[in-house]
Order: C-alpha cells, then structure tokens, then sequence
C-alpha cells in the first residue's frame, strides 16, 4: 500500500516536472517569436 503511495507521489513529481519544462520550452520559444516580430516593427 504505502509503496503504491509513494509510486504515485513519484509519477506526479516527474509528470509535474515534465509538464513545467515543456510550458517553459514554449513560452520562451513564443517570447522569441513576438520579439522578432516587434524587433522589425521597431526597426
């Protein structure tokens, strides 16, 4: 019981883990994007 606890606590952690890098990967990939595209308005 209390290993299945631990296994689920474990799965969530790297899931949650997982899950952050890839929000991270697209909002800096989306920041780029926008700021190329105000780097040429700009200029």
């Amino acid at each position: 019981m209390l290993f299945y606890l631990l296994l689920g606590i474990w799965v969530v952690a790297a899931v949650c883990m997982v899950y952050r890098a890839v929000i991270r990967n697209r909002i800096e990939r989306a920041y780029e994007a926008m700021r190329r595209e105000f780097g040429r308005e700009w200029r």
